[in-house]
């Protein structure tokens, strides 16, 4: 004959508010860490943004400079064909030093365009490191949810056998 089943000595549903607790404190957590890898994805979202806006100010500026330096060396050349009408009365140096000049002051220019593309460049590698770095910290802390259920599971078991 079949046994009844005994409510009192049920190992289910004496366990059941504590496996209940277990799933809620799960659901927390996974929740917890969706909200963050949304809040994560929002601020990478917006550095990407802001990096591109960056980008498309620094190609106007490059343009401008590209610019000026086509219109330094029309002016230049202008400049050098006075300089020949000059330097057939007056020939002490001055030329070479006005050259010099101007082509320091070029170069200086050039200098700071190119390190201001360095910077914007490293700050985007360092936007990737980031990005991979908090991907890491998401999946470890999935992980620890998971084995914190799949461990708080098999005590449950343990005990239930035991």
């Amino acid at each position: 004959m079949a046994e009844k089943h005994n409510e009192m000595e049920c190992h289910y549903l004496i366990d059941k508010p504590n496996r209940d607790r277990v799933r809620e404190t799960v659901w927390n957590k996974i929740v917890n860490v969706d909200s963050r890898v949304e809040t994560l994805n929002e601020y990478m979202t917006a550095q990407l943004e802001a990096t591109a806006r960056y980008n498309e100010d620094q190609d106007k500026r490059l343009e401008e400079l590209k610019a000026l330096i086509q219109e330094a060396a029309a002016v230049q050349s202008e400049t050098d064909k006075k300089i020949e009408s000059f330097e057939k009365h007056l020939n002490n140096g001055w030329k070479t030093k006005f050259m010099e000049e101007l082509t320091d002051r070029l170069f200086k220019m050039l200098e700071v365009t190119g390190g201001q593309l360095f910077g914007l460049k490293t700050k985007q590698e360092e936007l990737k490191v980031v990005k991979i770095e908090k991907s890491k910290i998401i999946w470890l802390e999935i992980f620890k949810v998971v084995g914190t259920v799949l461990g708080t599971g098999g005590i449950v078991m343990a005990l239930m056998k035991g």
